[in-house]
Order: structure tokens, then C-alpha cells, then sequence
């Protein structure tokens, strides 16, 4: 992992310092920055990583009763610079198996760089299409974190009936399904909560969703929210 110098570590506490660009496969801008003395991945237009205060699953997981549910196995379709591992291994000591699929290999290069060689829960980051990986793969997790934007919009591949059944399909008895989804203004709002009634609940019948400052985080069930 690379470690700041304490001067800039400080200065990001006044003012965003900018680390590192890069070109990615799908992104033509990915910019690491060090904010309030985190590391945050962005585009030019989303902020798609940002350590323990990443709000939308700093939030979720405050609202999750991780001693009742206790994951072995995560699956991470959306890598970021890998603040899901962060936030469960530093705030809550959870340290599953994770597997982590990320289309764009710059991405990969970035969490390694910068986050994921510091934790002590194993990784295993694969450079793959999420939905192909979900359609071929045979292993079942307990909990699976979909967090898949271009920019600020969700594929639509991975809004369709057949990906989700996909999901339900390696779900271990149990387990926990959370999809970050964009809820910044009302239509944002709507569109989640239509995806919700009418693509998650025919498959879980208890499907509901965290509300963040600004994102739905559905989830499967509501067994573990407290």
C-alpha cells in the first residue's frame, strides 16, 4: 500500500490533494485523491470510492446487525478501491474471503495500489465482465455487494430480471444481497424503488432498501437490518 506523506495526509484535511491519474479501460478518467485523510476514486462526473466514508455502504452497514450475520464469503461485482472490504475490516473486524470482479483493469490496479494489499482479509480481484462472470460462475457466497455505475448510471444489463435470478442463484441459504443504486432526486428515487416492486420482490418476497444521503442500498431481505 502506498502511504501518504503526513504533510499531504494533513492538507487533505483544507483541501483535496490530488495523488494519481490514470486512463481506464472504461473510464477515460480515474483520479485517486486524498480527502479528509482518505483515499477517493473518482470519474469527472461520480465519486466511486472513498474508505470509510463512502457513505452509501458506511451507512448500509451501520444499519446491518453484523454480529447476527457474519459473512464468510463476499462477492464484490464492482471494485471501487475496495471500500467494502475497508469498512468491514477496519470499523467492524470482519474479515471474510472476498472475490472482487471489475471490467476495468485500471481500477484493479488503483484498489491494489492503494488500499486492498493493507488488509489482511484475502482478495482475489478478477478483470472481468460482471455479468458474464455471474451467467458462468459455480461458487455461491453469503453476501454479494453489486455497485456497478458508468459514471452515475447502472448498466442496464444488470438491471434485467435474468441478472438478478443469476444472483439469487449464488446466494448462499441466508445470505445477503445489497445493490447500490443512485437516488439523488425524486426520479432517481422512483426508478429504484420500480426496480425494487418489480424486479427484486418476485424473486424475495422481503426485499427492501437502506436509505443514504444520496443512494437506495436494496437489499434482499430485512432479517439482518436492525
Amino acid at each position: 500500500m502506498v502511504h501518504p506523506p503526513k504533510w499531504k495526509k494533513w492538507l487533505s484535511y483544507l483541501v483535496e490533494q490530488h495523488v494519481e491519474s490514470v486512463e481506464g479501460t472504461l473510464n477515460p478518467s480515474l483520479h485517486v485523491s486524498l480527502v479528509n485523510g482518505r483515499y477517493q476514486l473518482s470519474t469527472d462526473t461520480a465519486v466511486y470510492s472513498f474508505d470509510d466514508l463512502y457513505d452509501n455502504f458506511t451507512t448500509a452497514f451501520e444499519q446491518t446487525d453484523l454480529k447476527a450475520f457474519q459473512p464468510k464469503s463476499v462477492l464484490i461485482l464492482g471494485l471501487g478501491l475496495g471500500s467494502v472490504p475497508y469498512i468491514l475490516e477496519t470499523k467492524y473486524k470482519v474479515q471474510p474471503t472476498y472475490t472482487a470482479v471489475e471490467l476495468d483493469e485500471a481500477v484493479i490496479y488503483l484498489a491494489e495500489k492503494y488500499r486492498l494489499s493493507n488488509l489482511k482479509a484475502p482478495v482475489q480481484c478478477i478483470a472481468a465482465d460482471a455479468e458474464v462472470f455471474v451467467s458462468i460462475n459455480t461458487e455461491t457466497f453469503d453476501l454479494i455487494v453489486i455497485d456497478i455505475f458508468i459514471d452515475d448510471l447502472i448498466p442496464e444489463a444488470f438491471l434485467s430480471e435474468e441478472f438478478m435470478a443469476q444472483i439469487k442463484g449464488i446466494l448462499n441459504t441466508g445470505g445477503l444481497v445489497m445493490f447500490n443504486h443512485m437516488a439523488m432526486d425524486k426520479e432517481q428515487k422512483d426508478r429504484s424503488v420500480q426496480y425494487l416492486d418489480q424486479v427484486m420482490r418476485p424473486l424475495f418476497p422481503s426485499a427492501t432498501y437502506i436509505e443514504t444521503r444520496n443512494n437506495h442500498i436494496l437489499v434482499n431481505t430485512s432479517q439482518y437490518l436492525k
